[in-house]
């Protein structure tokens, strides 16, 4: 007797569906992510209150961020429970770093809602008018180390106030200097300072924290802009000493369209290569400035150091 071909076919679609009938308890449920007991991993809750710096003053919105100490060695940062159909429980623990954000609410109180146990830094951001001040803060950016125990943390964290940074530049009175935070535990400040005509200058500057240094001369200046480089703010001030600018030698130009006419509010930029071993940062412009009307530039650079 021959078999009707679709019939073969039917055969073949039941037989697959019990062939996976048959594996589904060897195929795992979906991993979820739990605490676990029975491991060395637990997480409890903590809880800081944040004071400025007379000890009294509760600080409301202030950004709390709580990291790992070393956040380049990886840490337990719970247990996964892998679950078959069988019923078989598989604990996995997760490794990560921890980083955990919160903000201060009206009481100056931070709370988390979980810490894993362990060593970590909180880093307190305090906000730019504290309790609605109506002025600038002079209120650092602190780091305070804690280590939370099983049983969850509570603790007081007093800021500090800033710290000044001050320095000399020869032959640079009415520069603008620039400190950029360049420290990644927390979103970092851009502070300036006007350099006075004897060629001194102070930044008021987060303690323990490091800021790269960027000078831009006054337009009518014999000096060029430059890096004065990283520096990590003592945790009381500190004194950078006297640096000298660089001369500066003018570079003079234009800019003209394809056609032949002048293009006028042409931005120029100076950068130097990468490959050059001079090159502290190939991002960083060296100058810069704006086409006239003519679409005629002028630019002051430094003379190249010579080996």
């Amino acid at each position: 007797m021959k078999r009707d071909p679709f019939v073969r076919i039917f055969l073949v679609v039941i037989a697959g569906f019990l062939g996976l009938i048959a594996l589904r308890p060897l195929i795992p449920d979906k991993v979820e992510a739990q605490a676990h007991p029975k491991y060395d991993f637990y997480i409890e809750p903590g809880t800081t209150t944040v004071r400025a710096p007379d000890g009294a003053t509760l600080l409301a919105g202030a950004q709390v961020r709580a990291t790992a100490r070393a956040p380049s060695a990886p840490a337990p940062v719970g247990t996964l429970l892998a679950t078959g159909g069988a019923g078989a429980v598989v604990p996995l623990r997760a490794v990560g770093a921890t980083d955990v954000q919160v903000t201060t609410d009206a009481a100056g109180v931070a709370a988390f809602p979980a810490l894993p146990v362990g060593d970590l830094m909180l880093t307190i951001v305090p906000p730019a008018n504290p309790n609605g001040a109506g002025a600038v803060s002079d209120i650092a950016i602190t780091s305070v180390p804690i280590s939370v125990a099983a049983a969850g943390l509570t603790q007081t964290a007093t800021l500090v106030n800033r710290v000044s940074l001050s320095g000399v530049l020869s032959d640079a009175a009415g520069a603008l200097v620039t400190a950029i935070d360049t420290s990644i535990t927390a979103p970092g400040r851009v502070v300036t300072a006007t350099v006075d005509a004897d060629g001194g200058y102070t930044l008021r500057v987060d303690p323990g924290r490091t800021y790269q240094l960027i000078v831009d001369p006054a337009s009518n200046a014999s000096v060029v802009r430059a890096m004065l480089g990283s520096v990590t703010a003592g945790t009381a001030d500190t004194a950078i000493g006297t640096r000298v600018l660089p001369i500066g030698h003018p570079l003079t130009g234009s800019v003209t369209a394809s056609a032949g006419g002048a293009i006028s509010g042409a931005l120029i930029q100076v950068f130097c290569p990468a490959w050059s071993s001079q090159c502290l940062d190939p991002s960083f412009a060296l100058a810069d400035t704006i086409s006239d009307r003519t679409g005629r530039f002028q630019l002051r650079l430094a003379e190249p150091a010579r080996n």
